[in-house]
């Protein structure tokens, strides 16, 4: 008796073409709008997706986030 193994497509992450994940912790971010602010002129707008997950905010986009103030 043989059985057939269906493989799954890997989940894919990158939809948009958003190839560098930035992780930010909650606990620093007190204001979620002023994320999405700031982020709207780093990136610019749809230049980036925010997903949250345990606490974490995971930013999606095509460049680095620049950390100076």
């Amino acid at each position: 008796m043989t059985t057939a193994i269906q493989s799954r497509a890997p989940r894919v992450m990158d939809a948009a073409n958003f190839s560098i994940y930035t992780p930010i912790h909650s606990k620093y971010v007190p204001n979620p709008k002023s994320l999405n602010d700031i982020l709207s002129e780093e990136f610019g707008e749809g230049g980036f997706e925010i997903e949250m997950r345990h606490n974490i905010y995971n930013v999606k986009s095509k460049t680095k986030l620049n950390s100076d103030p």
